[in-house]
């Protein structure tokens, strides 16, 4: 005698459900996964466009530093761009980034005396912010650098703890 298996097929409330519970369970999954994503892509991109400000501010800095060996001081008293411009371009360096990656204008300035100077970016949210020192998380803080030396910056995301 042949034995004859009955397979139970599942209905098909049962494969409505199922698909149904791998939706709900699924997309936000999904969704999870893909807002992750574009958040790195983003803090990505960000992370870049503080690194290409920090490069110009040392471009600015170049040009400063070679400024200060030929007088023995950096300029005096500079407090717009455009005085910092005219000391600088061409003699001492070809052009001058003018703005940071996020398209706001560094802000420059200079001791009456000519022993120091700071250049300043406002970061991603291109607003003055506190300027308290050292590295962060937050890429919209300040990027500060004070007489050749950054005093507050943005720390590389790719390795936060």
């Amino acid at each position: 005698m042949i034995c004859e298996r009955e397979e139970s097929v599942p209905s098909s409330d049962f494969r409505v459900l199922m698909r149904i519970t791998a939706i709900i369970v699924g997309l936000p999954l999904v969704l999870c996964i893909g807002w992750c994503a574009v958040s790195e892509a983003l803090l990505m991109r960000d992370w870049e466009m503080a690194d290409q400000t920090i490069d110009d501010i040392w471009t600015i800095e170049k040009a400063l530093e070679v400024y200060a060996v030929e007088n023995l001081r950096y300029p005096i008293a500079i407090s717009t761009w455009s005085e910092l411009e005219a000391i600088l371009v061409p003699r001492y360096v070809e052009s001058l980034p003018e703005h940071d990656a996020w398209g706001t204008r560094f802000v420059v300035h200079s001791s009456d005396t000519g022993d120091s100077y700071e250049i300043v970016s406002f970061g991603k949210d291109r607003r003055p912010g506190e300027r308290t020192g050292g590295d962060s998380d937050d890429l919209a803080r300040d990027i500060v650098s004070r007489t050749g030396w950054l005093y507050q910056w943005p720390r590389d995301p790719t390795v936060w703890p």
